[in-house]
């Protein structure tokens, strides 16, 4: 099975396609492409994420441009396990304990701790995640938290950047409306 989604970027002009292959019995394939207004330059990128059935990602696969026309990109590989190697299997000892990525252009990232964590009405959880800079290319540890507010609402917080937003998901747990950040326009 494929799904297909789409994000309109909200605080500059972007947008994300995802194309979702969930159709093989141990893992899920998320295939991006985005491209976003940045300090007055067209930038594009992608990536592709793995992740096994319980939500937790295997691999990362990404590329941005730093500017128009330089393409750079990353490779992280995990067991689900919270221990990270990069492409070369070189340990990131920094960002164990961290089960997800954020990728910071990308309200799909967020989806992840939604359907991962068992979260109840007003029931919390605080995590480490490897969050992804762009068009730089960092990453690094950061504590983020997530909420259950209701069936269609998770508040989403980070202790980092003292950022907080509730976010609309549907059903399946995928973002429908990011506050000031991103709104899916596909499916509806």
């Amino acid at each position: 099975m494929t799904n297909e989604l789409i994000w309109q970027h909200l605080d500059q002009p972007g947008w994300e396609h995802v194309r979702i292959q969930d159709d093989h019995p141990g893992w899920t394939v998320f295939d991006s492409i985005f491209v976003r207004h940045h300090l007055g330059q067209i930038l594009r990128g992608g990536y592709t994420l793995i992740t096994d059935k319980k939500w937790r990602t295997l691999e990362l696969r990404l590329m941005v441009e730093t500017q128009p026309g330089s393409m750079e990109g990353i490779h992280l590989l995990s067991e689900g396990d919270g221990h990270w190697t990069d492409a070369d299997e070189n340990a990131m000892s920094e960002l164990d304990g961290c089960l997800d990525v954020d990728i910071q252009w990308s309200p799909l990232t967020n989806t992840l701790p939604v359907n991962r964590l068992p979260l109840v009405a007003h029931d919390e959880q605080n995590l480490r995640v490897a969050y992804i800079s762009l068009p730089e290319l960092t990453v690094q540890p950061v504590k983020q938290r997530y909420s259950r507010v209701d069936a269609t609402s998770v508040r989403y917080s980070s202790e980092t950047r003292e950022f907080v937003r509730d976010l609309t998901v549907d059903p399946d747990g995928y973002v429908v409306s990011y506050p000031g950040l991103f709104t899916r326009t596909w499916p509806k």
